[in-house]
């Protein structure tokens, strides 16, 4: 049986940045009593709320995270805040966690409580070897204080606190609001924000010739797991690298990662905060085998990919405007119908049993929206479904959206397959699958007129059906293609029998050996998928209608329904139906209405 298996397990802070992540390594260790309080429900600055939640919950383990935290410009703002609900909250929740027998105490401290000219590395012996840099002084003493606290009541009544200190932290979920974020979460907004909105210039604080360490989140959450487990000692412990860079470096590297090519302004007037940090990280691997996984060039290209997905769905479901790839405007409103789902989405992870997932796009002239597309899709389901591949089928664009696509094949996951010449919407999608390899494929039209974290409606239904549609509810589109789509669905349903209600979807799940046997089948229509879940119908597999989100298409424009063409397409679609009704009444199909929707 592993460590955690029978533990009751309480994590302060446990809905935030680094705690969301300990619980989930706590978790996938095989912990399945995890609590994490809420602050409207418990809150730590009192003490009977304190004695309250130690009584119901009963934990044999408390990891303490829960913290007032900001950066510099927060500290020199809320000096005497961050002093007193840090130090108050720990040394409140020590004496009531010793007073109830809770048998181990993982207390998180701050790189700030260091000296400010403690000499390079940081080493846990220096601690107290003098006064923390002055701008986050109050924030690192309380902090301290704890440890203070924890190595007294180690010696009086033999309670088992350890004390971590972890260097700066940044990753997936980080918090990015200028006023109180750390340096880089706040440099990766202003680039990406400047790069959107076609801005020459970003202001970085202070000369950039400090040095700090930085940790990427998930490797922090793995060492207080691991400390957790194996630690049981009264000396505090850094948590970090080992490996320093300037700010100046920094920036330029993140300039570089976001693909930001205006000019930095460095405003000296702001402080640069303390001079060097930089820890020794040896007695974290001797005494519980500590070794930090992640460099920082791949932190960071993971976290800006996560922000910038998480800033285009703001976008997305707000209906703010801004600027996207190369300063095309992008106004995209949501309006869900009632029929989408109001439940809360269980973003992953998906179920590893069902097997991985070929995400697939189909691509033709989507040079100005297909890379914010790709970085959306990847940082939604990258991390949260354990076997994904990437397909992207270009097909004979005219614009630069093979240039786009050679670039982010050396930045993002993807296999490209190019084509010279345009073969059709059909062969595209053909070719996407036979480079496919995993069971299922989510095929996505690449215009961004679904969100990727929708996803998440369709997936939980691959333990029951072969197809699953993303039906656009309510369709966004200009009202001459509603009308085309709403005509073509009516006559598909009259002419097939079948109960579907819109077959021309661009968000669909398919499974791999559905798509293999009757794609090749596909050829009377320009609607790939409404022709495909014709065939799958008549060939007895399960298909869902899914609900989901649609948005209007403001990047662009799919060049085959310009209104000049509308009559021609429906000339050409309605040809395309007899002849696959001609072909269906021969094989007897039509006379035989299978039933096998839901």
């Amino acid at each position: 049986m592993g460590f955690w298996n029978d533990k009751r397990v309480l994590v302060t802070g446990g809905a935030g940045f680094l705690g969301s992540m300990v619980v989930e390594k706590i978790r996938a260790r095989g912990c399945t009593h995890v609590f994490v309080p809420r602050s409207r429900e418990f809150n730590l600055l009192v003490r009977e709320s304190i004695v309250r939640l130690l009584g119901a919950v009963r934990p044999d383990i408390i990891i303490h995270l829960a913290a007032v935290v900001g950066g510099i410009g927060a500290n020199r703002k809320h000096p005497g805040r961050f002093f007193y609900e840090n130090a108050l909250m720990g040394i409140q929740l020590i004496e009531e966690s010793r007073r109830t027998g809770v048998e181990k105490f993982v207390c998180v401290g701050t790189i700030c409580s260091y000296p400010k000219f403690t000499p390079i590395p940081f080493r846990e012996e220096e601690l107290w070897n003098g006064y923390p840099e002055e701008t986050n002084a109050p924030y690192g003493l309380a902090k301290k204080m704890l440890l203070a606290q924890l190595q007294a009541y180690r010696q009086e009544y033999g309670f088992n606190g350890i004390y971590l200190l972890p260097v700066n932290l940044y990753g997936p979920g980080d918090n990015f609001d200028l006023e109180n974020s750390h340096v880089i979460p706040a440099l990766i907004r202003k680039m990406v924000e400047a790069r959107l909105h076609g801005e020459g210039k970003v202001v970085a604080w202070g000369t950039g010739n400090v040095s700090r360490e930085f940790l990427y989140v998930e490797d922090a959450a793995e060492g207080i797991v691991l400390a957790g487990e194996r630690y049981n000692k009264p000396d505090p412990v850094n948590i970090g690298t080992g490996q320093e860079i300037t700010i100046r470096e920094l920036v330029h590297l993140i300039h570089e990662l976001t693909r930001y090519d205006g000019e930095i302004l460095w405003d000296s007037r702001q402080p640069d905060g303390q001079p060097r940090r930089c820890l020794d990280t040896r007695r974290a691997n001797r005494e519980f085998g500590f070794v930090a996984s992640t460099g920082l060039r791949e932190g960071l290209q993971k976290t800006i990919r996560w922000y910038e997905s998480q800033t285009f769905n703001f976008a997305l479901k707000a209906g703010h405007k801004m600027d996207m790839v190369r300063d095309a405007p992008c106004a995209l409103p949501v309006s869900i119908s009632k029929k989408v789902s109001k439940e809360p989405l269980r973003r992953g992870p998906a179920d590893p049993k069902l097997g991985g997932i070929s995400l697939v796009f189909p691509v033709h002239n989507e040079s100005f929206i297909i890379e914010q597309t790709l970085r959306n899709y990847i940082a939604e389901l990258e991390g949260r479904v354990e076997d994904l591949e990437v397909i992207v089928a270009e097909d004979g664009s005219t614009d630069d959206t093979k240039g786009v696509l050679e670039r982010l094949q050396n930045e993002l996951p993807i296999k490209l397959f190019m084509s010279d010449e345009r073969k059709g919407y059909q062969e595209a999608i053909r070719d996407a699958i036979s480079h496919a390899t995993k069971p299922w494929l989510f095929i996505v039209d690449s215009d961004y007129q679904f969100a990727a974290i929708d996803f998440w409606r369709l997936e939980p239904h691959r333990l029951t059906h072969d197809v699953i549609l993303g039906t656009k509810s309510p369709r966004k589109d200009p009202f001459y293609r509603v009308f085309l789509s709403w005509g073509y669905n009516f006559l598909m349903r009259r002419f097939f029998h079948v109960p579907y209600r819109d077959m021309d979807t661009g968000f669909r799940l398919v499974r791999h050996t559905v798509a293999e046997e009757i794609a090749p089948d596909v050829k009377h229509m320009w609607f790939f998928t409404a022709e495909f879940v014709v065939r799958a119908h008549y060939a007895g597999y399960k298909i869902l209608e899914v609900p989901v989100p649609h948005y209007a298409r403001k990047i662009g424009s799919t060049t085959i329904f310009f209104v000049s063409k509308l009559l021609w397409i429906c000339v050409e679609q309605f040809v395309g139906i007899l002849r696959m009704s001609r072909e269906f009444k021969q094989k007897g199909l039509l006379s035989k209405p299978v039933r096998n929707a839901s």
